[in-house]
């Protein structure tokens, strides 16, 4: 994948999940909440990296992963 490609897609996951308002303090500790996460981060995904579906689930528990330490 290029370098461009993934910042374009953290750049609109982080936008799209704030917009939905899933992003705030202690997210990470409701589990509804990670569940909307990763759901969203799997749609996302599946729609801009349609030529990596075999990696789709690798992908998502990696981004979920550091959206978490980050935010």
């Amino acid at each position: 994948m290029g370098k461009d490609r993934v910042i374009l897609f953290v750049d609109t996951l982080l936008s799209h999940l704030n917009k939905k308002g899933l992003l705030f303090e202690g997210w990470q500790q409701q589990r509804d909440v990670r569940r909307k996460v990763k759901g969203e981060i799997r749609i996302m995904l599946l729609s801009m990296f349609r030529d990596e579906r075999s990696k789709i689930d690798e992908l998502m528990e990696s981004v979920f992963r550091a959206l978490g330490e980050v935010t």
